[in-house]
C-alpha cells in the first residue's frame, strides 16, 4: 500500500498528506452537468406560467398606497434546495 505522506526536506514523512486534483474528465462532466441544468431551467423559466420565480405562492407581497415590500419565501426554498442538489452532485465528483 502507498504510503500518501509527503516527505521533509530532512527525508521524514510528514503527517500533512498530499491533496488530490479532480481529474479533468469529472470537472468537464460537472460543467456539463452545471450547464444542462441551467438550460433545463432557462427552458421551464420561459414557459412562462409553469415556473413563477418571484410569484409562487408563498411569496408575500403587500402593498400600501406609496411603498410595498416583496419577501420571496417560497423562492428562497426553492433555490436553496436547487442549490444544495448541485452541491451535492459536486461533492460526488470530488470524492
Amino acid at each position: 500500500m502507498p504510503d500518501d505522506r509527503l516527505l521533509t526536506g530532512d527525508g521524514h514523512r510528514s503527517e500533512q498528506t498530499k491533496q488530490t486534483v479532480m481529474h479533468p474528465a469529472k470537472v468537464l462532466m460537472l460543467w456539463g452537468l452545471i450547464l444542462l441544468l441551467v438550460g433545463v431551467f432557462w427552458y421551464f423559466a420561459a414557459l412562462g406560467p409553469l415556473l413563477r420565480l418571484g410569484k409562487l405562492p408563498g411569496d408575500i407581497s403587500i402593498q400600501r398606497g406609496n411603498w410595498s415590500i416583496y419577501i420571496p419565501i417560497t423562492t428562497c426554498i426553492l433555490v436553496s434546495i436547487l442549490l444544495t442538489l448541485v452541491f451535492f452532485i459536486f461533492s460526488l465528483f470530488r470524492r
